[in-house]
């Protein structure tokens, strides 16, 4: 729980199923997810977050985080539907200031679109403080 002193609204899940079921009640703004988990993996989970993502009409980032770092890993984890990369252990700076830039690049996006499209529904708060 290293994000809560921040403000970041967090919520942990140690097997696949137990973590669509909170996304799918919850919807985060973004997903940081191990690849090696139990009983699934990660590519499993970040295709089933983005179909039920999809269903919404929403978008979602998703992190993978892993202890192997190899580039035919990398290619699987982002033709699977990650959009960034981490390896253990994470520094936990580097870490923190990509999801700071995620959060200003999601709200930068929302606002474009609002000036451009006029009325466009918004997903949640994304500063920093109220959720990733």
């Amino acid at each position: 729980m290293l994000l809560q002193p921040y403000g970041v609204e967090v919520q942990t899940a140690s097997l696949a199923q137990q973590a669509l079921k909170i996304f799918v009640q919850w919807q985060p703004d973004v997903l940081v997810s191990d690849i090696a988990l139990p009983n699934e993996h990660g590519y499993t989970l970040i295709q089933q977050v983005r179909t039920k993502a999809g269903e919404r009409g929403e978008v979602v980032l998703a992190i993978a985080v892993t202890g192997y770092a190899n580039e035919k890993m990398l290619q699987r984890a982002l033709c699977a539907g990650f959009d960034l990369w981490f390896t253990k252990p994470l520094n936990f700076d580097e870490f923190l200031a990509v999801l700071a830039c995620l959060v200003v690049c999601q709200e930068s996006s929302y606002l474009i679109a609002q000036r451009i499209l006029g009325n466009v529904p918004r997903h949640g708060d994304f500063s920093l403080e109220k959720q990733l």
